[in-house]
């Protein structure tokens, strides 16, 4: 069984330290991911090693998470499980390191393994690759919109055609 990888990477003109505390807010991904509708929350805990979340999309889908790894202030992993793709597992993680003082760099990478063998994977390469490839540069960029205004990324959101910045630094 071979492997699917995708990375997506963006840099942001956000302090570290704003995005990580945007994504650490586990049950709370809705806010920044313009897929994600709402959020069920499945375990008592509500980030690091073993918090637990359903997220519902608007195309009513949904995927469960379950974090395998938390490393503060830098990334997290998670486990997916109960989704509908062809898929027998999947593990993504979502990390951020600054770049500079107002401004940071974030990435989404997911490993994948398809279901139906052969095919399966070549229906990976071809279709759900640059698919997973497109979410995550529509996540990343409501990530970023979500860290530096406050704004609510929702349904139908799209990415300002300039991303936003945050104010210069009084010296």
């Amino acid at each position: 069984m071979t492997t699917i990888a995708v990375k997506v990477s963006r840099s942001m003109n956000v302090t570290a330290e704003r995005v990580w505390d945007v994504i650490a807010d586990y049950p709370n991904v809705h806010l920044y991911h313009p897929l994600v509708a709402n959020v069920d929350l499945r375990s008592s805990t509500e980030r690091g090693v073993g918090a637990s979340r359903v997220c519902n999309f608007y195309d009513n889908t949904s995927v469960a998470e379950e974090v395998t790894d938390w490393q503060e202030g830098e990334s997290f992993t998670v486990e997916l499980s109960e989704f509908s793709l062809p898929v027998k597992s999947a593990t993504a993680t979502m990390k951020v390191e600054a770049t500079g003082a107002n401004h940071s760099e974030a990435s989404i990478a997911m490993e994948l393994t398809p279901k139906f063998g052969a095919l399966g994977w070549l229906m990976g390469i071809v279709m759900m690759r640059p698919l997973m490839r497109k979410t995550f540069k529509q996540v990343l960029a409501g990530l970023e919109h979500h860290a530096a205004t406050g704004e609510l990324v929702g349904k139908d959101w799209k990415a300002p055609k300039s991303a936003p910045s945050l104010p210069a630094p009084a010296n």
